[in-house]
């Protein structure tokens, strides 16, 4: 996409739509809601991306991640949604510290 204006609609009307999405968690009779903040684009910063949530600590998808990015490449502006399990950075380190005490 070539016009930043088109580019930032379709990241925000992507951003709404997974904010509004609410996800079946095994064993729990209520839909969890994804949590998320908005990161405004502008022209000049080349990058934004949303990120969110699902759940909290409790959920089996605690580690989720969904992102909504929006960024200039070469050949104009691109909107991306990535989903992903991310294990936080803190319980990587620790795992590591706890192999190393051998």
């Amino acid at each position: 996409m070539e016009c930043f204006a088109a580019a930032k609609k379709q990241y925000s009307d992507f951003y709404l739509q997974v904010k509004n999405i609410n996800v079946a968690v095994p064993g729990s009779a209520n839909p969890v809601k994804v949590k998320g903040q908005y990161d405004e684009p502008g022209e000049q910063k080349k990058f934004a991306v949303s990120l969110f949530s699902i759940g909290n600590d409790e959920t089996v998808y605690k580690n989720v991640k969904v992102e909504v990015a929006l960024q200039y490449i070469i050949k104009g502006w691109q909107v991306s949604i990535y989903v992903y399990d991310k294990i936080p950075d803190d319980e990587i380190l620790r795992d590591l510290e706890t192999k190393n005490d051998y």
